[in-house]
């Protein structure tokens, strides 16, 4: 049975969203060998993916504000703090 769509709703109606996969950033890890792209568009890329591994408070924005489990610790949130320090200029 199939629910229609206009019933949908961006209401946080969970603590958590257990059916949603790992989702990737897509980053260039050298902002310069791009045309087009800028110191300020490698600092807010940089910014904002450390604030979400490296910080209390991007965690709890991803799961207790934003209805998504956080980052899990170990392998999975070290690689992904491993990658955001490649992010350059």
């Amino acid at each position: 049975m199939y629910l229609p769509w206009n019933e949908v709703t961006g209401k946080l109606t969970s603590k958590t969203y257990p059916l949603c996969g790992f989702t990737y950033v897509l980053a260039l890890n050298q902002y310069s060998d791009y045309p087009g792209t800028n110191i300020n568009e490698a600092t807010t890329a940089d910014n904002f993916l450390r604030f979400v591994t490296e910080t209390a408070g991007g965690q709890k924005l991803i799961s207790t504000e934003r209805d998504y489990l956080a980052l899990p610790t170990g392998k999975v949130l070290t690689e992904a703090q491993a990658g955001t320090k490649e992010i350059e200029f």
